[in-house]
């Protein structure tokens, strides 16, 4: 698990290609890293997670506390 930022409040996002290992992936992402984290065969398949991936950022940032 990721553990770098956490304090500070960074996300932290894991994207394989090809033959990354799942669960680097994981260690590498912020919890829950089924959340942070993504692979995909090939470069040309990122398109796919684009989405997904805004949509959490979006989400995680409006769940952040505001002074």
């Amino acid at each position: 698990m990721n553990t770098e930022g956490n304090g500070l409040g960074v996300i932290t996002y894991a994207i394989g290609v090809a033959w990354a290992a799942q669960e680097e992936l994981e260690v590498i992402a912020t919890h829950p890293a089924r959340a942070h984290s993504f692979f995909v065969d090939e470069f040309d398949n990122l398109y796919q997670y684009v989405p997904r991936v805004i949509q959490n950022i979006c989400t995680e940032f409006n769940s952040q506390p505001r002074n």
